[in-house]
């Protein structure tokens, strides 16, 4: 019981002001100014939002102030209230700026810090001394070194959102950038260049004839932005795309058509070297497999009669018959049908399996040679 008599009178030591002007009552009444918010509509939410801030943070510097927090003779109560006066200032828009409150944080804290340098008791200004000039000289060039610092990280980060192929350059020399053990999953755009290429040339191709893929090569010889614009229209929408440069190139001395694919990085570096990605296909002739060819139909002998191909016979006179100087005709003839000549059928002449001369692409991998390499020599 003793025991917790104990702990609600250093409570109530520590809440309840001693007097009325102390830093207690500012903490009381920033408490209570946000309890009174939560109740309140909209203006007077924000009206009372504010006055809650400012009784936070004149209570905390003067609890600072009278009861210091040191570290190595570094007082810190400048900064923790400065860090209130950055939240106050900027915190609305740390979602979509966060870097102004970090970058204003040491500076505010450098303001707050040289007050005692012009205040004293009383309070009255006063005119700070040559040592006292001196100190402010170095706070306020320490913390402006600081704010640089911020700066230094949220324009790095800002450049990597960008641009992530920067991801990729060796920053092991570097004095001021480390690389944090954080592995990302997206893929390089020069890797995504490179694969949408060979996608976009094997459905350009494959459905062609052997012709056709021949001219093809030959127009992107000619015309070798052609290629390079279509490929790019396919790519997801970023700001790196326009910093990328795609070309394909021909190798001569090579048995089947083999094509090089070059994505090449003209943005910001870590050195003067080149970064490119290349990716080899090879373009092969192939064949469709032959259709299979249909039987022939049997020949078919025609004797179906024809009047034009008619012949008739006469029968010869009879020798019974007196010689009157004329002959009697005869009443009866005997005619015989007309018979046709056989004629046989044309026969069609056996189809010919037809094959179709294709191309075959197959691509290699992606080869990432290092920075230190300078690049390839490209011909226009």
């Amino acid at each position: 019981m003793d025991k917790v008599k104990e702990i609600f009178e250093t409570l109530q030591k520590l809440l309840l002001p001693p007097k009325a002007f102390s830093w207690q009552t500012l903490i009381l009444l920033s408490i209570f100014s946000c309890l009174m918010a939560a109740l309140a509509g909209d203006l007077v939410r924000d009206l009372l939002a504010t006055c809650g801030w400012i009784f936070l943070i004149f209570g905390v510097g003067w609890f600072t102030t009278e009861n210091p927090i040191q570290i190595g003779g570094l007082s810190l109560g400048p900064w923790i209230t400065g860090i209130l006066v950055s939240i106050f200032l900027f915190g609305e828009w740390l979602d979509e700026r966060p870097s102004l409150l970090f970058i204003s944080w040491p500076l505010i804290s450098a303001a707050i810090a040289s007050l005692g340098e012009f205040i004293q008791s009383g309070p009255r200004f006063r005119a700070p001394t040559p040592a006292g000039r001196q100190r402010l000289v170095i706070l306020f060039l320490s913390n402006l070194i600081i704010s640089c610092w911020f700066q230094l990280y949220f324009v790095i980060q800002g450049w990597l959102e960008i641009y992530p192929s920067l991801l990729a350059n060796d920053f092991n020399q570097s004095n001021f950038v480390v690389r944090l053990g954080v592995q990302t999953t997206q893929a390089p755009t020069g890797v995504i260049i490179l694969n949408q290429a060979e996608a976009t040339l094997k459905a350009e191709l494959e459905p062609r004839s052997w012709s056709e893929v021949e001219r093809w090569l030959l127009t992107l010889k000619q015309q070798p932005t052609e290629f390079e614009n279509a490929v790019m229209q396919q790519l997801p929408a970023s700001e790196e795309n326009a910093l990328w440069q795609l070309q394909a190139q021909i190798l001569p001395d090579q048995p089947d058509y083999t094509l090089q694919l070059l994505a090449l990085w003209q943005g910001p570096s870590s050195d003067l070297a080149s970064h490119y990605l290349t990716k080899t296909c090879r373009i092969t002739q192939g064949e469709n497999p032959p259709a299979t060819a249909s039987p022939a139909p049997e020949t078919a002998v025609s004797a179906s009669p024809s009047p034009e191909a008619g012949v008739s016979a006469q029968p010869a006179p009879s020798a019974s018959t007196p010689d009157n100087g004329s002959l009697a005709p005869s009443n009866e003839q005997n005619s015989v049908s007309p018979v046709a000549p056989i004629s046989p059928t044309p026969v069609a002449p056996e189809a010919i399996p037809q094959t179709t001369s294709t191309s075959k692409i197959e691509c290699g991998s992606i080869s990432r040679p290092t920075l230190v390499q300078p690049g390839p020599t490209l011909q226009s």
